[in-house]
């Protein structure tokens, strides 16, 4: 059998119709590599998304698989990655249903920098919000500093690239944390780091595979040629709704400081409270703007 090239990994939970939205006029209209496979992870679903998947399974051409278990962001996209892994795939783009594709060649550019640099295990694109506002590329490890008293400036941080984290020419540059809605990763480094870690339901995903690949001194990329769009506001929030994702957030950080940064006690309750303070005024200011 001739070695496979691409899975590409899309997590479901009680949303199909966003799933197949995403790849009838988001993945048709990027030129894949030859050997590209489409692998659907239902994360357990509570509604009727499996039966519609299960449907529309042959038209849309993806393998289908099922969590018996939601357990949250990380362990479904394990799901699909250790799938790929094991079925021959090199790599694997985790994608989000919410985001746009702004060239047809976004995905073959990403891919191109694994031939560049052989240090590098996962590689993102530049992320845009949909009022055209650049998301923080993570360059930088955040210090406590940064997660407090800096947040905002560090946020802003990225768009000047010091010379040690530009790569071998002007197509990528080193980062510190991949981006979660859209990032491709080489499989056979993802093995060796056993993957995400699925001890958080939601959020800090990104910071915690960056700290895993320091760990082996697996590089993380940002490939500056690709724009995407990623579109939160595909997703309406109730106030309760809110207050449980305050919760998933905070649960992950302590976990992210505790294990992977060993932070003290200080640290930590400064970090979280600077966090809550961020998630519910900028909340709050969102509204009325």
């Amino acid at each position: 059998m001739e070695k496979c090239k691409l899975a590409i990994i899309i997590l479901n939970y009680n949303s199909w119709k966003l799933t197949l939205k995403f790849i009838n006029e988001q993945l048709s209209k990027v030129n894949l590599p030859k050997h590209t496979k489409i692998v659907v992870v239902d994360n357990n679903s509570s509604n009727d998304s499996l039966k519609h998947l299960e449907k529309m399974q042959k038209k849309y051409n993806y393998i289908l698989l099922r969590s018996k278990g939601n357990n949250g962001y990380a362990a479904g996209n394990n799901i699909g990655l250790k799938w790929a892994f094991d079925n021959g795939f090199e790599y694997g783009l985790v994608a989000n249903t919410d985001i746009i594709f702004e060239n047809s060649e976004d995905i073959n550019k990403m891919l191109s920098i694994f031939k560049m640099d052989s240090r590098v295990g996962v590689v993102s694109p530049r992320v845009f919000t949909s009022s055209g506002v650049e998301m923080n590329r993570n360059l930088f490890r955040p210090s406590v500093y940064d997660l407090t008293f800096g947040k905002i400036r560090y946020r802003k941080k990225g768009r000047t690239l010091p010379s040690e984290l530009r790569g071998k020419n002007n197509d990528y540059c080193y980062n510190y944390r991949p981006q979660g809605c859209c990032m491709i990763v080489d499989l056979k480094k993802m093995n060796s780091i056993n993957y995400m870690d699925e001890h958080t339901f939601l959020y800090m995903e990104e910071p915690i595979l960056a700290e895993k690949l320091l760990r082996k001194r697996i590089k993380g990329a940002c490939c500056l040629n690709v724009k995407i769009i990623h579109n939160h506001s595909t997703t309406v929030q109730s106030i309760a709704k809110q207050r449980q994702i305050y919760k998933w957030q905070n649960a992950s950080e302590v976990y992210y400081y505790k294990k992977y940064r060993h932070f003290n006690y200080l640290e930590i309750k400064l970090c979280t409270a600077f966090t809550a303070l961020y998630f519910y005024t900028f909340r709050k200011l969102k509204k009325f703007n």
